[in-house]
């Protein structure tokens, strides 16, 4: 059709190319012109392509996430008292923590109350 629309002019080649289609005297270009966007989607996917919108088979079928395997109520509340048991710890681990930095902070605090100056880089008497 570019040759043509080159040849002839923009219209007139669209004509001309048409006609020469009907007519039989150009072979091979049905398929360029009579492809439509699902075709187009068809032919990237058998090639391997992945298609502009969502992942679908050769088939055209949409492709789905594998489900999860079912748990049994004996596996789900293990896995619930396993996660619970993680939680604990940590809360655990969080409170120790919180407990030593108290502490800390209320030793400074009676320093200070008691005209004491610390070293700002050492947190020590000076």
């Amino acid at each position: 059709m570019r040759a043509m629309k080159s040849q002839y002019g923009s219209e007139e080649g669209k004509k001309v190319f048409y006609a020469s289609k009907n007519k039989g005297t150009i072979k091979g270009v049905e398929d360029e012109t009579q492809m439509n966007w699902q075709d187009k989607i068809y032919e990237s996917l058998t090639e391997g392509r992945r298609a502009h919108r969502g992942h679908r088979d050769v088939a055209g079928k949409k492709l789905s996430r594998p489900t999860p395997k079912k748990r049994t109520p004996e596996e789900a509340a293990a896995a619930a008292a396993k996660g619970q048991a993680a939680h604990d710890k940590r809360v655990a681990a969080r409170k120790a923590h919180m407990k030593v930095q108290n502490k800390k902070n209320a030793e400074e605090r009676a320093k200070r109350k008691a005209g004491q100056t610390l070293d700002p880089r050492t947190n020590k008497p000076k």
